[in-house]
């Protein structure tokens, strides 16, 4: 079921020219995990509310509240997840860095990154319902708020009555100590609902106001 949401959720392809992903799965890629799969596996840890992780370029906490598992990843993003509800449900915490160079103006810069978000969707899977963004300054930086709502139909075809809904919201932003890196982050929920339940949208805004942009690692990153 995790490994599952997880691959539902990535909203966000850069171009092979432009863009070189190089920490985490974009949300676009996320879409194409399936959540179970590491849930309950060895090497799935499950981890305290407010636990600290410095990752690259951040430090970002685990969620405000128990029952989050932290997923084994090999990039520099941290990818949380849990069960929600009875049926099926999921829900996904995540960072993710991306390396996106060509753009002097900040503007430009979110632009491009909004142009591609969608550059490799399966459209014989996913049906994009909404998708929603918004330019704004975060983290005393220049970026981008988006809320997208998609149905999964998985193998079934894109027409197929048999779907889940992803909701997700989060920040594209354009990291103050390395202006060619953009820093994501997102909370997602994977379920038979078409909204977003609050008490979702209240942890992720949480998770996000949690985490602190910072200058470590990012030297190495040219």
């Amino acid at each position: 079921m995790f490994k599952k949401h997880i691959k539902a959720i990535s909203w966000l392809i850069f171009s092979i020219l432009f863009v070189f992903l190089i920490a985490g799965c974009s949300s676009y890629m996320q879409a194409k995990y399936e959540p179970t799969t590491w849930l309950f596996k060895p090497g799935s840890t499950p981890i305290a509310a407010k636990t600290t992780y410095n990752v690259t370029g951040a430090t970002v906490k685990s969620p405000n509240e128990p029952g989050w598992y932290l997923a084994p990843s090999k990039y520099y993003g941290v990818n949380f997840g849990r069960k929600y509800g009875e049926k099926n449900e999921t829900v996904i915490a995540l960072t993710t860095m991306h390396k996106v160079e060509g753009f002097e103006n900040d503007r430009d810069f979110l632009n491009h990154m909004v142009e591609r978000r969608v550059a490799e969707d399966d459209a014989s899977r996913f049906k994009i319902l909404q998708a929603n963004n918004e330019f704004i300054s975060f983290k005393h930086t220049a970026c981008f708020k988006y809320k997208w709502l998609t149905e999964d139909h998985k193998n079934t075809g894109i027409n197929s009555s048999e779907f889940q809904y992803i909701n997700a919201i989060g920040y594209i932003c354009r990291h103050p100590d390395n202006p060619i890196i953009a820093f994501q982050m997102e909370i997602s929920y994977r379920g038979e609902g078409k909204k977003l339940p609050e008490e979702i949208r209240a942890l992720g805004e949480e998770f996000f106001e949690d985490i602190e942009l910072k200058k470590q690692g990012l030297d190495a990153i040219k």
